[in-house]
C-alpha cells in the first residue's frame, strides 16, 4: 500500500462527468470569485484584438474557445494552446492560462520541488529535469517519443516582458478506465504561495474540469494527502468533489511497486522463475 515515510496516506478525490459539466460551464461563464467574467476567444481572431487588446504571452500560442465534445490535441502544430486570460480584483494583476511551452519547464521543475517540500517529501524528489523535459515532448524538448503528460502554466503579466513570471502549473495525462472510457487524472497543481489571493488556484482547478469536458473525460481524478485538511475541504466544499466511494461503500487502496521492485520482478521474469513457465523465449 503507498504510504508515505511520514505515515501520510493518499486519498483518492474525483469528480465524474455531470460535475465535470457543470465546472466547464462555470468556467465558461466566469462565476468564480473575485476574478472578471471569463474572455470568450476564437481561434480566428487574432489575440491583438481580443477584448482588453492584451497580445499573446508566447509567440506562437493558439487563442481557443471550446465547448464540449470539440476535439483539441494539446501543444498540437498549431501552437500552444492560450485557455484563458484573467484579471484578479483583488491584486490588480491580470493572469494568462496557457499549455507550457520548453522554456517554462525549469521553472515548472522547480515548484514540483516546492510542492514536495509542502507535502514533507521532497527527499522523494529525484526527477532530472533533463529528463522532465524530454518526457514532455514538447518542441524543442530533442524527443522525438510522444509526450508522456500535457502541463498548463499560470503566467503572471504576461503582456509586460520585463514583469512576466511563471506562478503555477498543472501537470496532467489521459487514463482509460475499462468501465467508462477516457478519464483525466490531474498528477500536480501548484500555485506560489504570493499568487494565491483572488482565486488563481479555483480558476485553475475550473480550467482543469473544462479541458476533462472537452476532451470527453468520464471522470477527472487526483490525490490528496489525509492530512491536508485545508485541500479537503476546498476540494469538498469549493469544487463539490468528493472521495472515491462506491455505491457498495468500498474505497479503493492505492497499490505499488517502486523502482528497485520492478527491477527485481523484471529479472525475476527474464529468469523464467515463474512455476508453470514455459521454456524462456527471447522477446523481440
Amino acid at each position: 500500500e503507498r504510504v508515505e515515510s511520514n505515515k501520510a496516506k493518499w486519498i483518492n478525490i474525483w469528480v465524474k462527468r455531470d460535475r465535470i459539466q457543470d465546472m466547464a460551464a462555470e468556467f465558461d461563464a466566469g462565476t468564480r470569485e473575485a476574478t472578471v467574467p471569463s474572455v470568450a476567444i476564437s481561434l480566428q481572431a487574432p489575440l491583438a484584438q481580443r477584448p482588453g487588446g492584451m497580445e499573446s504571452p508566447r509567440d506562437g500560442a493558439t487563442s481557443i474557445a471550446t465547448s464540449p465534445g470539440m476535439s483539441v490535441a494539446p501543444c498540437a502544430a498549431a501552437g500552444p494552446v492560450l485557455w484563458d486570460t484573467f484579471d484578479n480584483a483583488k491584486t490588480g494583476l491580470q493572469f494568462a492560462l496557457r499549455d507550457a511551452q520548453v522554456e517554462d519547464l525549469p521553472a515548472v521543475h522547480k515548484m514540483v520541488y516546492d510542492l514536495a517540500v509542502f507535502e514533507e517529501e521532497e527527499h522523494q524528489f529525484t526527477l532530472p529535469l533533463d529528463q522532465l523535459i524530454r518526457d514532455s515532448g514538447l518542441t524543442g524538448s530533442g524527443s522525438t517519443e510522444p509526450p508522456r503528460f500535457q502541463c498548463l502554466v499560470a503566467e503572471q503579466s504576461p503582456g509586460d516582458a520585463a514583469q512576466a513570471q511563471l506562478v503555477g502549473f498543472a501537470l496532467y495525462f489521459f487514463t482509460y478506465s475499462t468501465w467508462e472510457g477516457r478519464a483525466m487524472y490531474l498528477e500536480d497543481l501548484y500555485v506560489r504561495p504570493e499568487a494565491r489571493v483572488g482565486g488563481l488556484g479555483t480558476r485553475m482547478m475550473f480550467l482543469m474540469a473544462k479541458i476533462a469536458a472537452v476532451r470527453g473525460c468520464c471522470r477527472l481524478q487526483w490525490q490528496c494527502l489525509d492530512w491536508n485538511e485545508t485541500a479537503l475541504s476546498f476540494y469538498y466544499n469549493k469544487l463539490r468533489a468528493e472521495e472515491r466511494v462506491e455505491s457498495n461503500k468500498a474505497k479503493w487502496i492505492n497499490i505499488w511497486v517502486k523502482r528497485d521492485r520492478i527491477q527485481d520482478m523484471a529479472a525475476e521474469f527474464d529468469a523464467g522463475t515463474r512455476e508453470r513457465r514455459p521454456p524462456h523465449a527471447p522477446l523481440a
